[in-house]
């Protein structure tokens, strides 16, 4: 029995309709490839952007925390003390209260922004764009399980609460509750872990 032949024509069919077939599955796994891909970077972005910010809010918290609980010359004055206000950095600042309403871009006590400071110490390092990220201190009376308290009710808790914003990335907040257990105002009261300082846990919110 003859082997059953197929014509050209009906070979250059078939042969066209794989071909097609090949071109659309190729397109769609490339897509699916390339969408895999910008999720990737996306969430790294991200990640990283959180992280960084995180780190921002932790060490402006950490110079927070080294400051008295109030001014020893002025206990009742809240915020910064006219000679502190001399210049648009922190400074002076040496007590809880001088950083309520404090906003501004990532810098030192000394006002030298974190990008002025990559440029000097990592020069080919261009990858992280502090200015884009802004800080802010909001400083209150709280109770002692952290709500706020009356509208000028003083108390022996202040909440500090640092705020990082990004136009590209969701806001990070840092929070921690200091504890003035005797109410004696001076350096006595400088931050110190064996005095139990502060009384809550400190707690990032996404």
């Amino acid at each position: 029995m003859r082997p059953r032949r197929f014509s050209s024509s009906r070979l250059r069919g078939f042969s066209l309709v794989e071909a097609m077939t090949a071109v659309t599955l190729t397109a769609i796994a490339c897509s699916a490839m390339l969408l895999s891909v910008s999720t990737a970077m996306q969430a790294s972005e991200a990640s990283r952007g959180s992280s960084q910010a995180n780190m921002l809010a932790k060490e402006l918290m950490t110079e927070i925390s080294a400051c008295q609980w109030a001014d020893p010359t002025e206990p009742s004055h809240w915020g910064p003390e006219t000679d502190e206000t001399a210049t648009p950095t922190r400074a002076s600042f040496d007590d809880l209260d001088d950083y309520d309403g404090w906003a501004g871009a990532p810098q030192t006590r000394d006002g030298v922004t974190y990008d002025q400071l990559q440029q000097a110490l990592f020069p080919a390092v261009t990858s992280h764009n502090y200015r884009d990220y802004t800080l802010s201190v909001c400083v209150q009376y709280v109770t002692s399980t952290g709500q706020s308290s009356p509208v000028g009710k003083v108390s022996l808790y202040r909440q500090v609460t640092v705020e990082v914003t990004h136009p590209k990335h969701a806001p990070q907040e840092l929070s921690r509750i200091f504890y003035d257990p005797s109410r004696l105002l001076g350096r006595k009261h400088w931050f110190d872990p064996k005095l139990k300082e502060p009384v809550a846990e400190v707690t990032i919110v996404p």
